[in-house]
């Protein structure tokens, strides 16, 4: 559990960070160095809030991005570590976070 409050600190942080950037031009890249600096932050291994029965064991950098809309939420793909131990390819999990209000 704890493990799993200290990914979502950090998908807060990254998505508040994104959004009080000044100027709109590459944010994709700006959110990619963002993970990459801060890579230490994120837990080894940890379930998600939303999906208890899929534990990540990391982001694929290459895959997030920010998404075109108001609000700016970022699209994550997290890898299954279920499948890391089996040597498989691994399933991912993708999906957008938003933060603040919908209005």
């Amino acid at each position: 559990l704890l493990n799993e409050v200290r990914l979502i600190e950090f998908i807060n942080d990254l998505a508040s960070k994104v959004v009080n950037r000044e100027g709109n031009h590459d944010k994709e890249k700006f959110l990619r160095s963002l993970i990459s600096e801060n890579s230490k932050k994120i837990p080894i291994l940890s379930t998600l809030p939303l999906d208890s029965s899929f534990e990540s064991s990391g982001l694929i950098i290459e895959e997030c991005k920010v998404m075109d809309s108001k609000k700016m939420p970022l699209w994550l793909t997290m890898v299954n570590s279920e499948n890391m131990v089996s040597g498989r390819h691994p399933l991912l999990w993708s999906g957008y976070i938003r933060i603040g209000d919908s209005k």
